[in-house]
C-alpha cells in the first residue's frame, strides 16, 4: 500500500488514534478511495474506540485493496514528523517489510513492521450498532416472567450534547483537583454537573455544573480515569448516549468532513468508603 498525502494531514490523522499507552499500537484498514478506518480496543477489552471512515483529503492510495490493513504506532511517528514540516506532500509505502515515509526533496524515515497480534482489533461484526433513530444498543439483560435471563438489544434512552470545554472541567476536577481514579456525570434537564471524591469521607471532593442538553431520561454513570485520554483528542460538540440499566456510555465525536469516531467506556464501580 503506498499512501501519498499532505503531512498536515497525515498528522491530524495520527492525532485522532492517539491515545497514548491504553490503545497503541492501532492497526488501520483501508477503505475505499482516501478512506481509512480504525477498530481499536485496550488491553482489558474494557473499551471500544472505533473511526468508520476517515477522509484523507487529497490522498492518493494506491496499490490496496478494501479490508487491507497494516499497523502503526501513533506516539513513535508523530514525534517524527517535524522531520517533515516543510514538505508539501509525504509518501508513506507499507509493506511486509514496514513504513517508509519520504518526501520529495531526500527527507526519509522508516520503520520496521509491527505484527498485526499485538494490535487489538474488534471485529467488524462487534462494533457499535444503531437503530433506524440514531439510538446505540447496548446489550441489556432482562427476565422474563418465570424467572428466566435473556441478553436483548435495548437502544440508550438518553442523548446528551455537550462541549468538549465542559468535558475538560469534569477531567480538570479528576486529575488536577480531586486526583482520582473516577469522575461521575448527572445529565439532566434541571441540571447537570460532574463530580468526584464523593465516594470516601476521607478524600478532596471536587464538583463542577456543565452545560448540556439532555434529550430523552436523565441518566448517571461513573467513568474510569481512561476516560480523559479517550477525549483528549475531541474539540467541539460531542453526543453521549446511555441508558440507567446498561453497563456502557457511548460518546459520538463529529469532525466535520473528515469522519465520526464512536468511544464506547465500560462503566466504573466504585465503592463508597467510610
Amino acid at each position: 500500500m503506498k499512501i501519498t498525502v499532505s503531512p498536515s494531514n497525515w498528522i491530524e490523522f495520527l492525532e485522532i488514534i492517539n491515545l497514548g499507552d491504553m490503545i497503541t499500537p492501532v492497526e488501520v484498514f483501508y477503505n475505499k478511495e482516501e478512506e481509512l478506518s480504525v477498530r481499536a480496543s485496550d488491553k482489558t477489552k474494557s473499551v471500544q474506540y472505533v473511526i468508520p471512515a476517515w477522509t484523507l483529503f487529497g490522498a492518493t492510495i494506491e496499490d490496496a485493496e478494501p479490508g487491507e490493513s497494516f499497523v502503526v504506532d501513533p506516539i513513535e511517528i508523530l514525534g517524527d514528523m517535524m522531520k517533515f514540516k516543510k514538505s508539501r506532500e509525504i509518501v508513506i509505502d507499507i509493506s511486509d517489510k514496514g513504513i517508509e515515509i519520504n518526501d520529495d526533496i531526500g527527507n526519509e524515515i522508516s520503520y520496521p513492521a509491527k505484527s498485526k497480534s499485538i494490535a487489538v482489533t474488534i471485529p467488524a461484526d462487534k462494533t457499535p450498532k444503531f437503530n433506524d433513530k440514531g439510538k446505540v444498543l447496548f446489550k441489556k439483560k432482562v427476565i422474563d416472567e418465570e424467572g428466566n435471563a435473556s441478553i436483548v438489544q435495548s437502544p440508550a434512552t438518553s442523548t446528551v450534547l455537550i462541549d468538549s470545554t465542559q468535558i475538560q472541567l469534569a477531567v480538570n476536577d479528576m486529575t488536577r483537583h480531586a486526583k482520582t481514579e473516577y469522575i461521575e456525570f448527572t445529565f439532566g434537564n434541571e441540571g447537570s454537573f460532574s463530580q468526584t471524591g464523593h465516594m470516601g469521607t476521607k478524600t478532596k471532593m471536587s464538583k463542577s455544573a456543565l452545560l448540556a442538553t439532555v434529550y430523552g431520561e436523565d441518566v448517571s454513570f461513573i467513568l474510569p480515569k481512561t476516560f480523559a485520554s479517550l477525549v483528549s483528542p475531541f474539540e467541539g460538540e460531542l453526543e453521549i448516549q446511555g441508558s440507567e440499566d446498561t453497563l456502557g456510555v457511548l460518546v459520538k465525536y463529529e469532525k466535520v468532513g473528515k469522519g465520526d469516531v464512536l468511544v464506547v467506556i465500560m462503566r466504573q464501580k466504585v465503592a463508597k468508603s467510610a
